[in-house]
């Protein structure tokens, strides 16, 4: 299987409590990581919504190398965020369920991830 697009995956922003109203912060945005990922286009079905107001919502899979496992510290998770490579921000919707493998020992082909993008919604 290849990956040939740059993608990046950006970790949560910590938050920190604010003493004076107790409410949570946002703290730094933290630098993404930069992973190896293919967006699955292989099917001719696209799941765009057109929703009112000329908002047009998509959703795809995005498969991501092995590595990526190893590069991200900790579980991707739905707080993450993909960053495709002409820019676009991505949230991640879902994880799906690793399947499993017919041998114990056989590598791990790739991580896939359910991701979504509004273009109403402008995220730096």
């Amino acid at each position: 299987m290849r990956f040939p697009e740059q993608w990046a995956i950006r970790p949560p922003r910590p938050t920190t409590v604010d003493e004076g109203t107790g409410n949570r912060r946002p703290g730094p945005a933290p630098d993404p990581i930069l992973v190896r990922g293919s967006l699955e286009q292989r099917f001719p079905r696209t799941d765009e919504k057109l929703l009112p107001g000329g908002v047009v919502a998509a959703e795809a899979l995005l498969l991501l190398h092995p590595s990526a496992e190893n590069k991200i510290p900790g579980p991707i998770t739905l707080e993450h965020r993909a960053i495709s490579p002409d820019g676009e921000v991505w949230s991640i919707v879902r994880i799906p369920k690793a399947r499993k493998r017919r041998r114990a020992s056989a590598p791990t082909r790739y991580i896939a991830l359910v991701i979504r993008r509004a273009t109403d919604i402008k995220e730096k």
